[in-house]
């Protein structure tokens, strides 16, 4: 893995801990994005996936090739 995404809705009751999070990751220069977004828990999930989470993973992951 060469990247780390956190995606929370502002109305999400885990907000508080997704930025403790993040902050720990920075204090530890742990790379990561957070993105937050007007919304809660369960809305804009699919959206959310299409636009934001997959293109970022697709960007960030990759396989090691067979030898």
């Amino acid at each position: 893995m060469t990247a780390i995404m956190l995606d929370v809705g502002e109305q999400d009751g885990l907000i508080g801990a997704n930025r403790t999070l993040s902050e720990t990751m920075t204090r530890y220069g742990v790379e990561h994005v957070l993105e937050t977004y007007e919304g809660d828990h369960v809305n804009r999930i699919e959206q959310r996936f299409e636009e934001r989470v997959l293109p970022f993973f697709s960007r960030h992951l990759r396989r090691q090739a067979a030898p």
